[in-house]
C-alpha cells in the first residue's frame, strides 16, 4: 500500500491534503496523475468576489508597493457591480487608502463596462483604532514599530483624512486607479502608488478587495462608526489584508493563490513524513512552506 502526502501554502495559511491511498504492488509501480485544484473563493456567496493582491507589477514576491509601483489585479464583474478596496498608508499609524462606502461603479447606466481613470473615487481614511503620531516619524508606525499593536488604542471611529499638510496635496499625489475592461466580464484594475511627490512618500500595503452590488454599501466600514473588528484594523495598522478578506467572505477560504507544493510517496509504515499533529515543526522546511510558500528546503529534506 502506497500513500501520497502533499503540502502547499495558501499565502500564510497552510493547506494540507489528507493522505491519498493508492492501491499498487511494490513490484509493479503505477503512474498516477494528481490534480490539486485551487477552489478558494468558491464558497463566497454574499458578494460577487472577495480577494487580496500583494505582488507589485514587475515583482515576483509579495511585498508593499513603493512610490511609483502598482498592484494590478483582474476581477470579474457584471453590470451594477461596484469595487471596494483598502490598503495601508504605510508611514501612518492607522490610515488606509481606499474607496468610500459605495465603492467604485464598474459599469455605466447603459450597462457598459467603465474604462479609464477612477482615482477621484479613492481617498485616505483614518480607521480610528490607533492614536496618530507625526506622519513618517512615529515609533509606532509600520516601518518602525516593534509589533503590529505597538501604538496607543484610540477607540475612535472611521473618518476621512483631509488632503494637505503632511499628507498628499490631492488625490493626484496619492494614487492613480484605472479600470481596463478585458474579454468577457473581466476588468483589469491598476492601483498605483503616486506618493513620490507627497511630503511623506509611503509604501502601500497589499490590499483586500470586494466586488459587490450597488446596494451592498459599507463592505469594510461606515463613516462615523467604529471599526467592526473584522480585520480593517490589521490592514490600517499593519498592512495585513488576510483577516479582513476572510471575514468579509464569511470564511477563511479566499480567492488567493496556492504555492508550489511538496509531495512524498511513502508506505503505510512510514507515517507523518512532513509533520505530526500536536508536535513542533521539525525544522526541515515546513515553516518556509507554510509562511512563504517556498517548497525547496522541505523538498530537499
Amino acid at each position: 500500500m502506497k500513500r501520497l502526502t502533499v503540502a502547499t501554502c495558501l499565502f500564510g495559511l497552510m493547506a494540507l491534503t489528507g493522505s491519498i491511498v493508492a492501491q499498487a504492488q511494490d513490484t509493479k509501480p503505477v503512474n498516477f496523475t494528481v490534480r490539486i485544484e485551487n477552489v478558494s473563493g468558491s464558497n463566497t456567496q454574499i458578494y460577487s468576489s472577495v480577494g487580496i493582491d500583494g505582488i507589485p507589477v514587475g515583482s515576483t514576491v509579495r511585498r508593499p508597493a513603493m512610490p511609483g509601483e502598482a498592484f494590478d489585479f483582474v476581477i470579474k464583474a457584471k453590470a451594477g457591480d461596484h469595487l471596494s478596496f483598502a490598503s495601508m498608508y504605510g508611514q501612518s499609524n492607522d490610515t488606509f487608502v481606499g474607496t468610500n462606502e459605495t465603492g467604485i461603479a464598474l459599469y455605466d447606466a447603459s450597462g457598459k463596462a467603465i474604462s479609464g481613470d477612477v482615482s477621484d473615487q479613492v481617498s485616505l481614511w483614518d480607521a480610528g483604532t490607533e492614536v496618530n503620531e507625526p506622519l513618517g516619524k512615529g515609533p509606532n508606525q509600520a516601518p518602525r514599530q516593534g509589533s503590529p499593536d505597538a501604538g496607543t488604542p484610540e477607540n475612535g471611529t472611521v473618518q476621512p483624512t483631509a488632503f494637505g499638510g503632511d499628507w498628499p496635496a490631492s488625490v493626484a499625489d496619492l494614487t492613480k486607479v484605472t479600470l481596463t475592461p478585458q474579454t468577457g466580464d473581466q476588468i483589469l484594475v491598476h492601483f498605483e502608488n503616486a506618493t513620490a511627490k507627497a511630503p511623506v512618500p509611503t509604501p502601500f500595503s497589499p490590499l483586500a478587495y470586494v466586488v459587490h452590488s450597488a446596494d451592498q454599501t459599507g463592505v469594510f466600514f461606515k463613516t462615523g462608526e467604529k471599526d467592526r473588528g473584522l480585520g480593517l484594523e490589521h490592514v490600517a495598522e499593519a498592512g495585513n489584508p488576510e483577516d479582513l478578506g476572510a471575514a468579509v467572505a464569511g470564511s477563511a477560504v479566499m480567492n488567493v493563490g496556492l504555492s508550489p507544493g511538496v509531495f512524498v510517496i511513502h508506505s503505510d509504515k512510514q507515517v507523518a513524513p512532513i509533520f505530526k499533529t500536536g508536535e513542533k515543526d521539525r525544522g526541515q522546511g515546513l515553516e518556509a512552506q507554510a509562511e512563504d510558500g517556498s517548497p525547496v528546503a522541505l523538498g530537499d529534506a
